[in-house]
């Protein structure tokens, strides 16, 4: 590897010397480049319901996207937790489902308890789903 472009080693490797699996990052290798970034955060009354919130992306075609939802520490028994979808019946606080198209991302959440301080955390990044 060449000595040029934007390198970052691992603690312990210069970064002059590092081999690929020494590096955090190289500007010589494809990364994900974020588009968008932002935390919702809802307050619910009036459980049990659904809502979907939907965040433009309008990128033209399916990004890549990472997602979480933190439920309040109130309702998970453990502090702050991730939910996922699954089955009203387990008594999970809120079951979330995340997808996207060519404009949008959407958040769908069945909430099946009151609380303040539902968090979905999401990052669109400008690459695309091969």
């Amino acid at each position: 590897m060449g000595n040029y472009g934007i390198k970052i080693s691992k603690a312990g490797f210069s970064v002059l010397t590092a081999t690929p699996d020494q590096l955090i990052a190289s500007s010589k290798y494809n990364m994900l480049k974020v588009h968008a970034a932002a935390t919702l955060t809802k307050n619910i009354t009036g459980a049990p319901k659904e809502e979907t919130y939907t965040i433009a992306h309008n990128l033209g075609y399916v990004p890549i996207y990472i997602c979480r939802t933190v439920i309040p520490a109130s309702l998970s028994g453990y502090g702050a937790a991730v939910a996922y979808w699954q089955p009203t019946s387990s008594g999970s606080p809120v079951e979330v489902l995340y997808w996207a198209d060519t404009t949008n991302l959407y958040i769908r959440a069945r909430y099946n308890n009151d609380g303040t301080g539902y968090k979905f955390q999401y990052q669109i990044f400008k690459d695309k789903i091969v």
